[in-house]
């Protein structure tokens, strides 16, 4: 608590309570379990800055049941239907689409030589 400076975990002394590894940053998750119980990380560097890990305890891995994931399933559901929608919908109006360009390509225009560079037929002579 002393020296931390993340506003997020200081006031519990930097416990972050259980949590599944995807809910970390990939570096910071595969610190936090390759570490046994009491153990010291060395300092792990994530985009969100620098973190020393000590690892409290382990739970063993438990099924969850279905009720715990009701709802994301659900909401990955909705969202996997709407991207599938949505797809359709713009490959339909894309195939119906008909695109007329009215603005007249620009003409080119010759360029004016470069200041200093030589002008004419490269003839110098005579000038």
């Amino acid at each position: 608590r002393k020296y931390s400076i993340d506003t997020g975990s200081k006031s519990s002394g930097g416990d972050l309570s259980w949590k599944d590894k995807d809910m970390y940053v990939k570096e910071f998750a595969d610190a936090c379990w390759s570490l046994e119980p009491g153990q010291l990380s060395e300092p792990v560097k994530t985009q969100y800055g620098y973190h020393i890990i000590k690892l409290i305890d382990k739970k063993p891995a438990r099924q969850k049941t279905f009720s715990e994931v009701e709802s994301q399933i659900k909401e990955k559901l909705v969202l996997a239907k709407k991207q599938e929608l949505f797809n359709k919908w713009y490959s339909d109006i894309k195939k119906k689409a008909v695109i007329k360009i009215y603005l007249k390509q620009p003409q080119q225009t010759p360029t004016a030589p470069t200041p200093g560079a030589p002008s004419g037929n490269g003839n110098t002579q005579g000038q």
